[in-house]
Formats: structure tokens, C-alpha cells, sequence
């Protein structure tokens, strides 16, 4: 997997923002993912809450490893925990990416090794990983939820490929945990023990069948009303039904090609699957049936929310990229070369889109969310606004001054005390030699991963 790797570490030194991605946003739901966390373990919440929110364990759960570190690193070094704690989850979301894409690559490896080479094989898994929104969450906003998201379902999927009944129960009873809106996942899971049933009366097999349905029916209307209404919207009951009343055919052409992060924009690979899935649906076997449900039931929640959910790309469906990629790898055998070729060029473009979408966000007013109201379908203005700072090299090298990479050389050859430094660095103490030390590692993994490849490679 030198590649990969390889690919992973280039990725952290030019793209990880350590100036944020090693603080809480308070104001949001960030902080109330720390303090499900802290209240895990039976710590004193160090930061202020604006609002308390409920949230499933799940993410907090997977951020464990980060508050031992930050534990037995005030044992060693005398640092407070709560110093060392947001730069370890930090860490954390950015490494549960990592972990992703390794799972994609066994999947893959185990579904189309036939198809692909070894190196062909890693390179996929890496753009498969990144075409999500989800490097903006390991790289920048990194205590939200969507990197453990990422995590589970990819967990999900491994198992899922690798037709292991229990692990796959389990992993997606994980992905409810750390994302409600997950359930669907079991319609997976059931499909699969459908497949290893085939002993089954026909009769039992149906009555398991209606069973399971009505379940997962009840399971999604639940969370639904879970999210919806109740603590998650200060006591609103009435959310719930309140949206259901207000859902909107019209907002479909909001979700396509909204000015934002219309998923016409920002997700044409995923919708390729949505529509593949739709095609070829009668040749799909059950498990990617139930695969494609999984995908259109988050449309679905696209539109009935009437928004994107988050302040970079649609947050709601990065989990459900694994169904699709399931359903690539049940659909390549047998689909012909143009649309294969569809497939490669629109996964290419979209990879290098979002990837130049999450390196120039944010770096100018302009290209940032529009306010909640605006609602301009033919006018992607953000997207529009992105490609003009290709005009301006001081802005597009501005990442690159920030990133892992940037602030080595700067830690190394400027005095902190100077004009550009501040300008540029906020980290100091603890959390800055952190960063050095995680940037000369993984900069030790770029140099040795790549050389073996290149070796392997001749």
C-alpha cells in the first residue's frame, strides 16, 4: 500500500489546517461533540456551551484514543489534557480518513483485483475517499462528526465485501451511533443474511423480509423525528411534522444545482451512481438493492431538509459514497466500456473539483456560503467565484503558507517573533510542537512510501 500512504501523507502536509483544525468552534455543534466525549469519561467540560445538543455517542466513542493521549500526556509532560485534547481530535478525524480509505482499498482489492492492478487499485481508493466533502472535516473543521462517519460506513463496507455477518451488524450498528440518519445501513446488513440463508423455508424467508422492512421503516421515521424534533430543536416537537408539511417537489432542483454546493457541482459522481443504481437496478443483486435504497433515501433527506447541512458540501450524504462504491464494484463486471469511461472522467473531474474546492474555501470572502435565502439554481456563484482565484497566485498559495508543510519551514528558518509568522501562525506551546512532530512523521512517510513505490514501480 505505499501509494496510498504516500498519497494519504502528501495530503496532510499540503492540506491539513492546523490553526483550525486544532480548535472547538463553540458556538456550533463541534463543542457538543467534546462534551458527550468528556462526560464519557468523567471530565470537567472546559468549554462554554451556547446551546446543548443531543447527540448520538458514536463520534465521541471513536475520539477515545485522543483523550487518552491528551491524558497520559499531562501525566508525562505536566500539559493540561484539555490543552493537548483539540489538537488530538484534530488528529483523530484526520487519521479516521486515512483508516477509510485502507478499508476502500481492501474492498476493492477483494471485489475488483481482477480488473484493476495493485497501484491502479490504491490510486481508485484514494479518489473514491476524496470525493466526498469529508477532507474539509479532517483538514479544517475536524470535530464534526462526518470523518468518524466516513470511518464507520467504510468499516461498513469492508465487512459488507467481505461477507462477514456479524462484524457487518456490528460496524452498522456503529454508523447509527455516530449518524442517526444511517439506519438504512441494516436494509445492507439484512440483505446480506438474506444471501446466507438460502437454506430457509420460502415462507420464513418472507415473513424475515416484511419483518425487516417494517423495522427499518419504523427505525428511519424514528430518527427522523429524533432529529427533527424534541432536545435537538429546543423541545420543538412540531419539527418534525412541521417540515413533513412544508416538503417541497421544487426543492429538487434546489438540491441539483443549488448556488452553494448543488450536488450537480459538487457530487456529479454521486449522482452517477444514483442514476446507475436506477438503471440497472434489475441487475443489481440484493445486497446492492438494498445499497441503492440507501442512496436514495438520502436524496431523499436532501430534500426534505432544504439545505446541505453543514458549511462545506452535503454533509448528509458522505456516508452513503460507500453504498455507491458498493454498488461500482457489484456493477463494473457486466456495464459496458463507455460506461466505464463515464465512470473514470466524471470521478476524475469531480476528485480534482473538490479537492481545489477544499484547498481555496474560505481563503477569500467570495468564496464562502451564500446567506440561507439565497436560492440561485442557475447561478453557482460560489463555484464561479472558486475558478477566479486561479487569477490570483497570492491567494492560491495562501493554503499552502498555512498548511503542515508551510509552518515547518517557517518554525525553522523565521523568528516567531516576526510580522509573517503572526500574521500566519496562531499555534504556539504545545499544540504547535504537536504539529511539527505529526508533519516530520508523516513527511517520513511521504519520502519512504514514495520510495518504495518508485522502487516497486521499476
Amino acid at each position: 500500500m505505499n501509494l496510498l500512504l504516500a498519497l494519504l501523507s502528501l495530503t496532510f502536509l499540503v492540506f491539513f489546517r492546523s490553526t483550525t483544525a486544532f480548535s472547538i468552534y463553540t458556538p456550533a455543534d463541534d463543542a457538543n461533540y467534546i462534551r458527550i466525549l468528556v462526560e464519557l469519561l468523567n471530565w470537567e467540560m472546559p468549554y462554554e456551551l451556547s446551546q446543548k445538543l443531543f447527540y448520538y455517542p458514536g463520534t465521541s466513542l471513536l475520539w477515545i484514543p485522543s483523550a487518552f493521549i491528551s491524558y497520559f500526556g499531562e501525566l508525562i509532560f505536566g500539559v493540561s489534557r484539555y490543552t493537548l485534547l483539540p489538537p488530538m481530535v484534530g488528529l483523530n478525524s484526520f487519521f479516521l480518513i486515512c483508516f477509510s480509505s485502507v478499508l476502500i482499498f481492501l474492498a476493492l482489492k477483494r471485489s475488483l483485483s481482477q480488473f484493476f492492478t495493485l497501484n491502479q487499485l490504491q490510486f481508485l481508493s484514494f479518489m473514491l475517499t476524496l470525493v466526498s466533502p469529508v477532507l474539509y472535516y479532517g483538514t479544517f473543521r475536524t470535530c464534526m462528526s462526518h470523518a468518524a462517519e466516513l470511518f464507520s460506513c467504510a468499516l461498513f463496507l469492508w465487512a459488507l465485501v467481505s461477507q462477514k455477518l456479524i462484524p457487518t451488524f456490528l460496524a452498522a450498528l456503529l454508523v447509527v451511533l455516530v449518524r442517526p440518519n444511517g439506519f438504512p445501513v441494516f436494509l445492507a446488513a439484512v440483505a446480506l443474511a438474506f444471501s446466507q440463508t438460502s437454506n430457509l423455508k420460502p415462507e420464513l424467508l418472507r415473513l424475515l423480509k416484511v419483518l425487516s422492512i417494517a423495522f427499518l421503516l419504523i427505525a428511519t421515521i424514528t430518527a427522523g423525528y429524533v432529529a427533527l424534533s424534541g432536545t435537538y430543536n429546543d423541545g420543538n416537537s412540531d419539527a418534525f411534522f412541521t417540515a413533513f408539511k412544508n416538503l417541497n417537489l421544487s426543492e429538487v432542483r434546489h438540491v441539483l444545482f443549488g448556488g452553494n454546493f448543488g450536488l450537480f457541482w459538487t457530487a456529479p459522481w454521486w449522482l452517477l451512481m444514483l442514476i446507475m443504481s436506477l438503471f440497472f437496478y434489475r441487475s443489481l443483486n440484493l445486497i446492492s438493492k438494498a445499497c441503492a435504497v440507501w442512496l436514495w433515501s438520502h436524496f431523499v433527506l436532501c430534500v426534505y431538509a432544504g439545505h446541505h447541512g453543514a458549511d462545506f458540501g452535503y454533509r448528509y450524504i458522505i456516508g452513503t459514497y460507500m453504498a455507491g462504491i458498493y454498488i461500482f464494484t457489484q456493477l463494473w463486471p457486466h456495464i459496458s466500456p463507455k460506461w466505464r469511461q463515464a465512470h473514470q472522467y466524471i470521478l476524475r473531474i469531480n476528485v480534482i473539483w473538490m479537492l481545489y474546492l477544499t484547498w481555496v474555501y474560505k481563503v477569500d470572502p467570495s468564496v464562502h456560503m451564500q446567506p440561507a435565502g439565497a436560492r440561485t439554481w442557475d447561478n453557482p456563484s460560489m463555484q464561479v467565484n472558486a475558478l477566479k482565484l486561479l487569477a490570483s497566485p497570492f491567494d492560491l498559495a495562501t493554503p499552502l503558507i498555512q498548511s503542515p508543510l508551510g509552518t515547518l519551514m517557517t518554525s525553522l528558518f523565521l523568528p516567531k517573533e516576526s510580522f509573517f509568522y503572526r500574521q500566519h501562525y496562531e499555534l504556539q506551546g504545545p499544540p504547535l510542537y504537536i504539529l511539527i512532530a505529526t508533519t516530520l512523521f508523516f513527511l517520513c512517510g511521504f519520502i519512504y512510501n514514495g520510495r518504495r513505490y518508485w522502487q516497486n514501480r521499476k
